[in-house]
């Protein structure tokens, strides 16, 4: 597994940005208009760059679709600054044929797996995989963005680590944050107010996912072939554990996953500090549960997968 040691010892000194009508041209002038709303202004972009100490012109955070994105820079940054010696090691790879099939992604498309490890203060360590995809269609050619184009493997695996890091370092976004769904300890169903996890299990984004895409409880059992009852879900969950040996809470992911499917993702933004055209597309722009951080908690969420 290796690790970006660069942005791992490097100390950075954040900028403050002045909330000034220069800036906020610039700003518009680099990002584009519609990438602003009444959700997401330009002084609350400022106040959420200069909360987080990322530099939006250096390529560690940007606006999209109304909400503040922070990109792989961004996390490297806060992790160093919030977490330090922390991320023992981050690797990133194209998916296998049996993880095509399992995520039912086309052959066409460019899937690739992240996989991160966090040592905490006290010794414990924690690996997490998450898993991210270049659809063909963004590098057929017109789309407004080359570097997808011409790398796109790069590109998945760059999403991939987004992600990853996003779901092992959420709490670097503790700084601020607003209430997201909460989850039934028994089942994981979404209630309202603040997340809650089951036995230290967050089942909120598999919930979010199955209402993005208009599933009710019971057409998530279905979907997995359990019984309508309540904990039907958190012991197939086990089953799952005990059969593939992953921890719980990365089996809980890998179903959130199979529920969202990864062919009908959003575009995310590009993540290496180029803004679009404003055709271009690419995948979902991650809706990821809970986690924190920016616009949420955060948002990009990479969903489907985010």
């Amino acid at each position: 597994m290796t690790t970006d040691s660069k942005a791992l010892a490097k100390r950075e000194t954040t900028i403050l940005i002045k909330d000034t009508p220069g800036a906020q041209k610039a700003l518009v002038s680099r990002f584009g208009d519609k990438e602003f709303s009444t959700a997401l202004t330009v002084s609350h972009f400022i106040a959420v760059c200069n909360t987080y100490g990322l530099n939006p012109w250096m390529g560690q955070i940007t606006p999209f679709h109304g909400r503040p994105y922070i990109q792989h820079d961004g996390w490297m940054s806060l992790i160093n600054r919030e977490a330090p010696g922390q991320l023992v090691g981050i690797d990133a790879r194209p998916a296998t044929d049996a993880e095509y099939k399992q995520f039912r992604v086309a052959e066409s498309a460019y899937f690739a797996i992240a996989t991160a490890t966090r040592r905490y203060p006290g010794g414990n360590s924690v690996s997490l995989t998450r898993r991210a995809l270049v659809q063909t269609k963004e590098v057929e050619g017109g789309q407004g963005y080359k570097p997808i184009e011409i790398e796109p493997w790069e590109m998945a695996e760059k999403r991939a680590r987004v992600r990853v890091l996003r779901s092992l370092f959420n709490d670097c976004m503790a700084k601020v944050g607003v209430p997201t769904p909460s989850v039934d300890t028994q089942t994981g169903e979404v209630l309202e107010g603040e997340v809650v996890q089951a036995n230290g299990t967050d089942w909120s984004r598999l919930w979010v996912t199955a209402s993005e895409r208009g599933m009710e409880k019971a057409d998530v059992h279905e979907h997995f072939g359990v019984p309508a009852d309540d904990g039907a879900l958190k012991d197939y969950a086990q089953a799952r554990v005990k059969q593939t040996g992953k921890p719980l809470q990365q089996v809980v992911q890998d179903m959130a996953d199979e529920v969202g499917g990864l062919g009908q993702d959003e575009p995310a933004p590009p993540d290496d500090g180029q803004q679009p055209e404003p055709e271009a597309v690419g995948e979902r722009f991650d809706r990821e549960q809970a986690e924190a951080g920016m616009a949420q908690g955060s948002e990009p969420a990479d969903e489907g997968l985010a």
